[in-house]
């Protein structure tokens, strides 16, 4: 099951991704509805960290599947002008998620291996931020 918890008192929330996608892709989206309501009610921008991080088997028809949500559910998605995407993995089909983020959003996703270094970068982030993320 894929979860999302948000760090208390922080604009940050964690997702945690489960495989295969086709089996929660309508969970998928409702994970991001959830994360666009927490942007509704932050002020700035909201970091969403994805953990994919104990995923060890990761396929190129889940990274394409998971691309396609974030395409259909704009809000509380990796483009949502509100969201700055981070990410936590490791291995050639992490990179290869990456890479195509970047081809098909324009979107420089920073991944880290492991989640504590992804959330000290959103909070070094945080406190450098002068500028407020797009808001709806």
């Amino acid at each position: 099951m894929t979860s999302i918890r948000q760090l208390p008192g922080e604009p940050i929330v964690i997702v945690t991704l489960t495989l295969p996608v086709h089996e929660y892709m309508e969970e998928i989206g409702n994970l991001n509805a959830q994360i666009a309501e927490i942007a509704r009610h932050t002020p700035g921008c909201l970091y969403r960290i994805s953990d994919a991080s104990h995923l060890d088997d990761i396929s190129f028809s889940d990274i394409l599947l998971w691309l396609m949500i974030q395409l259909e559910k704009q809000a509380g998605s990796i483009i949502d002008p509100r969201i700055k995407p981070i990410a936590v993995g490791q291995g050639i089909m992490s990179e290869a998620a990456i890479r195509k983020v970047k081809e098909r959003f324009g979107l420089e996703i920073p991944m880290f291996p492991t989640l504590d270094q992804a959330i000290q970068f959103a909070r070094n982030e945080i406190a450098l931020s002068e500028q407020p993320c797009v808001t709806d």
